[in-house]
């Protein structure tokens, strides 16, 4: 089976160029976010005469490389190493990028058609969304980015609710810091009203057991998932991820009162990856485990 994978680089036909060894791939998980790759590069390349179809965004993860943008007096030089990262906006103007070093490297494919889904914000064809960067260091950013990988690569096990709220803290916070257009508008502030706040609670308790999305939940207030999730945290006071896990332990703790069903068919019920999973979140939340939960109350 063929997956989705990230043109890193394409040349004028608009045909992949290749140009490093792919080790790893969000394309094999249920992960919905910006797609990520885990590549080896190197020991020494050049790419000229490109294109990038996306933004694309490279954490350098190990290893270390002497980078070079341009091939004139006016070229800047940077260093790969472990914690910094390269921003490439979209489009055709590219400048010829020269390396040498052996390092591999996280890359984060930044998808406008997923920005304007997630964010509401968009950008004219011509007009990249992002202002290049080379060798930047950004503890912020690389922390985002590896939440977002570590995340996948543990199977998803938080659910959908999460990965889009990982990724969209990573859009927001690179969109305000090296974004071509100025920060993301915030909704300090505002609030749904009783009938929309209402809406998404009864919907929210009908699917406890399912896979909620956050632009499933955003759709019915007909908000950009950030801007729902600014919104939904002022009005609830927690996050859409940390609100729906309160509400499915509320459940579990009725049902386990209730002696309706065993621990590991409350886990399921819920929407739980499994019972160990429940009972990890249980605790987190009420500070015992369900069987201590049950104890308790015998």
């Amino acid at each position: 089976m063929n997956l989705p994978s990230i043109q890193l680089a394409v040349d004028r036909q608009d045909r992949p160029i290749d140009f490093t060894e792919r080790l790893w791939s969000s394309a094999e998980s249920p992960w919905s976010g910006f797609m990520l790759e885990r590549h080896r590069v190197g020991p020494a390349g050049r790419l000229e005469d490109f294109s990038m179809p996306d933004a694309l965004l490279g954490v350098c993860l190990e290893g270390a490389a002497e980078l070079q943008f341009g091939c004139d007096k006016h070229a800047d030089r940077a260093l790969a190493l472990p914690g910094r990262f390269v921003l490439l906006a979209r489009g055709d103007a590219q400048r010829t990028i020269t390396w040498s070093g052996m390092r591999e490297t996280l890359y984060v494919s930044v998808s406008e058609a997923q920005i304007e889904r997630l964010m509401g914000r968009s950008a004219p064809r011509d007009d990249p969304l992002v202002v290049p960067q080379q060798g930047v260091d950004d503890p912020q950013i690389v922390r985002l980015v590896l939440n977002m990988y570590e995340e996948v690569r543990a199977g998803c096990p938080a659910g959908p609710l999460y990965g889009e709220s990982l990724t969209i803290a990573f859009a927001s916070y690179l969109l305000n810091r090296y974004g071509a257009h100025g920060p993301v508008d915030e909704r300090t502030g505002v609030t749904f009203s009783r009938s929309k706040a209402a809406r998404l609670r009864d919907y929210i308790e009908a699917n406890l057991g399912q896979d909620m999305a956050l632009i499933e939940l955003a759709d019915l207030v007909g908000l950009s998932s950030h801007y729902f999730s600014q919104v939904f945290k002022n009005t609830f006071g927690a996050t859409p991820h940390r609100y729906v896990l309160g509400q499915r332990v509320q459940e579990a703790r009725r049902l386990l009162a209730a002696q309706a069903a065993s621990i590991s068919d409350v886990a399921t019920d819920l929407g739980f990856v499994d019972q160990s999973h429940f009972t990890r979140i249980f605790r987190q939340v009420t500070g015992m485990t369900p069987k201590q939960f049950q104890r308790r109350l015998s």
